[in-house]
């Protein structure tokens, strides 16, 4: 692409004043009279070159600061951190199911009489002083109901037998066994021998390690030998032996009558962050629980508690009768989460609840292992007005930026070094770092992306926020995708906030505000073409009247140009005037008709002003401007014929051969005047 820099210039109208020659004229003698009117007054300075560069959008500014052009691109992006206050929803559910909570303790004793288990001939001698005989103790068979349960599936426990002699007689041996009713199978067998009289005990305990199914009622029999008495003795046949059957179990089912069951259960919700909350002030939020019954055939009450939440005091705890027909809503507004200090991403929000089942009414309600209840706890968003905490890198989401912009007048600059320079403004007490992208597009067919990081310290307290400005030192990068002159700019990233160590509060009006700044010095490369590069006012008409300007054909004596011009710029200039009878802007510097006049006929040069080692200008090039008009040359101006006249001049940056550096000190300064000397008689009046 070519090279260019066009400067609008604006100029001051030239107009001449001859009605405001305030004066009476002398009839005679004849006199000559001198007056000027200015032509151009004006100073030319980089600020002209942004006036080019503006693309107008309020987004994406240009300005000249010093020596640098300064890009506005992202303005003002504010990041409210009370918008990243929360937690997001959080669904978590446990289930309170009855596993090893089945437990029977239930026991019934068996009473077997001498008349039930001795022979005839024994029971016969009731209330007899006799000296009892040895006899065998035939098979008995008793039924035993238990009161908790008709029937169970035994998982593990144990069932224990206490056998007593309550008679006068000993017990050479007794066998006990216990049989399930319906599939007849021994549960049990107890063996004794040497049972003396009146007291005698023997103790017995069976494991069970697998599932073993019990039907109520139990079928105990007893077997046996006697030795008798050695003495006489007055015989009770009410006299007994006295069977304890006590069953110590888990079980997997009960069928039956039983007691409340009670199951405790402890969970915990995970935030959706591994920073570690202190304490949260909540501002708006709400946890559901929904408590349903999972094949229970009976009811139950469940105490839903947690300790991390607090209202003035009181820890978070909700009865829920079930079966329930809604589940229960907690509205937090205005309490405070304060769970338990953990390290980074190992804190949780804990609760616990407690189902306390209600006691079965009759002998037909069953519980099983699988049954119980489910408890889903649904925290919503919790919006936090203050949060203290310890923050790991909390990532923030920057909204992306896409910026329109037109910026082609730079393709007379060459950026050799840029940078971004990042202003930031913020109350947020933890360590910042950004992690942005800036990709430029040019007509969709190339484009140019540099990263963008950068680390800003944490607002340490005060009553005004904490502002930084932070340079990039990628430059070349930066320069080549500005000198891509671009179309569009897109700006994504994110932010993050906390380093893992620091502890602190953020209230939900604490924010930080990124202005990014595309800043390069400016150095001009510009070609030595002679259609380009040209700085041009805009042609200024000169008032005069038809009548006036006849009066002035006749009796002009002599018109010069005067002034100054001063070149600060690190550029040569050529300067020619020009005087036309054309209005239009486009064509008055291309016209070559007979009227125009041209000063002088090949540009005035005017070199560049001195620079320094490093290419900026110190001391500026001034040059000044006499030269006299020829007769022919301002009678062709103010011909009558002419019927409008205007004025301009232009100004070419030549090439600069190479780079230069320009600062925002550098100018151009035209001071010129069009001086007029003239015949006045009687004929002129005021």
């Amino acid at each position: 692409m070519e090279a260019s820099i066009r400067l609008r210039l604006k100029c001051f109208r030239a107009a001449f004043l001859l009605a405001a020659i305030a004066c009476e004229l002398p009839k005679s003698p004849s006199l000559e009279a001198d007056f000027s009117v200015p032509m151009a007054n004006k100073t030319y300075d980089i600020f002209d070159v942004k006036d080019e560069l503006e693309n107008g959008k309020d987004s994406v500014r240009l300005e000249i600061v010093a020596d640098s052009v300064l890009f506005t691109v992202a303005h003002d992006e504010t990041i409210m951190l009370g918008d990243r206050l929360n937690t997001d929803p959080v669904l978590d559910s446990a289930e309170g199911l009855i596993e090893d909570d089945l437990v029977i303790n239930d026991s019934i004793q068996a009473f077997f009489s001498l008349g039930f288990i001795a022979p005839t001939s024994i029971t016969n001698l009731h209330g007899s002083l006799v000296t009892v005989p040895p006899f065998s103790v035939p098979l008995s068979t008793h039924e035993i109901n238990f009161d908790q349960f008709s029937q169970m599936t035994i998982v593990s426990g144990y069932l224990r037998t206490r056998v007593s002699n309550q008679t006068s007689l000993d017990f050479d041996s007794l066998q006990i066994d216990v049989y399930d009713p319906v599939s007849m199978t021994v549960i049990d067998t107890l063996k004794v021998s040497g049972l003396a009289q009146g007291g005698g005990e023997r103790n017995h305990s069976k494991y069970f390690f697998s599932s073993t199914p019990v039907n109520s009622p139990l079928q105990v029999s007893i077997s046996g030998y006697s030795s008798g008495s050695a003495t006489p003795i007055v015989l009770d046949s009410n006299e007994f032996v006295d069977v304890d059957l006590r069953f110590d179990v888990k079980a997997s089912t009960i069928t039956g009558l039983f007691p409340s069951q009670t199951i405790v259960r402890l969970d915990s919700i995970k935030p959706n962050t591994s920073s570690v909350i202190d304490t949260g002030y909540i501002e708006r939020g709400q946890i559901t629980v929904d408590v349903q019954l999972l094949g229970l055939e009976i009811g139950a009450v469940v105490d839903f508690h947690s300790d991390d939440f607090d209202s003035a005091g009181t820890k978070l705890n909700r009865r829920i009768r079930i079966p329930a027909p809604d589940p229960i809503v907690v509205d937090l507004a205005k309490w405070s989460l304060i769970p338990r200090s953990s390290a980074i991403g190992e804190q949780y929000i804990k609760y616990s609840y407690t189902i306390v089942t209600d006691s079965s009414t009759n002998l037909s309600s069953t519980i099983a292992t699988g049954q119980g209840v489910k408890a889903l706890a649904t925290l919503d968003t919790l919006v936090f007005s203050r949060l203290r905490a310890r923050l790991t890198r909390e990532e923030i989401a920057i909204d992306p930026v896409d910026e329109k912009i037109k910026i082609e007048e730079l393709d007379s600059i060459q950026l050799q070094r840029a940078y971004f320079e990042i202003i930031s403004e913020h109350r947020i007490p933890f360590p910042i770092s950004l992690d942005m992208v800036m990709t430029g597009v040019k007509t969709h067919s190339s484009s140019q992306t540099v990263a963008i990081q950068a680390d800003i310290p944490e607002y340490d307290g005060g009553p005004l926020p904490r502002r930084d400005t932070i340079r990039t030192t990628n430059y070349e990068e930066v320069a080549q995708l500005l000198s891509l002159l671009p179309d569009s700019i897109y700006i994504t990233g994110k932010s993050f906030i906390g380093d893992n160590m620091t502890v602190a509060a953020v209230n939900k009006t604490d924010f930080i505000n990124v202005k990014f700044l595309l800043r390069a010095p400016l150095v001009f490369s510009l070609p030595n073409d002679t259609t380009l590069n040209i700085i041009r006012t805009k042609p200024s008409e000169m008032n005069i009247s038809e009548k006036d300007k006849k009066r002035i054909h006749e009796r002009l004596r002599r018109v010069m140009i005067t002034g100054k011009i001063i070149n600060h710029f690190p550029v040569p200039v050529l300067v020619q005037f020009m005087i036309d009878s054309l209005a239009d802007k486009d064509s008055f510097y291309a016209n070559q008709d007979t009227f125009q006049f041209r000063f002088p006929n090949s540009p005035l040069l005017i070199d560049k002003g001195i620079t320094d080692a490093n290419g900026v200008v110190i001391t500026p090039r001034t040059i000044d401007l006499e030269y006299v008009l020829l007769e022919s040359d301002y009678q062709r101006l103010f011909d009558p014929a002419v019927l409008s006249i205007y004025h301009g001049f232009r100004v070419q940056l030549l090439g600069t051969g190479g780079v230069v550096r320009v600062s925002s000190n550098d100018f151009v300064d035209v001071d010129t005047q069009m001086e007029f000397r003239f015949f006045i008689d009687d004929k002129i009046k005021h």
